[in-house]
């Protein structure tokens, strides 16, 4: 994992055209801004969590 220190406005590029923008702190809170294409899918990681579980994969068949 990398990590590095951003002051709101500056930015981290990752691969060809995703940008990742801090936008504000607020505390404890980290507003962060993405732009990428259309073709690329963005998702939460609580989201993404949530899928690969099996308990809430049963929970949306039943």
């Amino acid at each position: 994992m990398l990590v590095v220190s951003r002051k709101p406005g500056e930015s981290v590029w990752v691969g060809d055209g995703i940008t990742i923008t801090v936008v504000e702190i607020k505390g404890s809170k980290i507003r962060l801004g993405v732009t990428a294409g259309k073709e690329t899918t963005i998702l939460r990681g609580e989201i993404c969590q949530s899928k690969d579980s099996p308990k809430e994969s049963s929970k949306k068949v039943a």
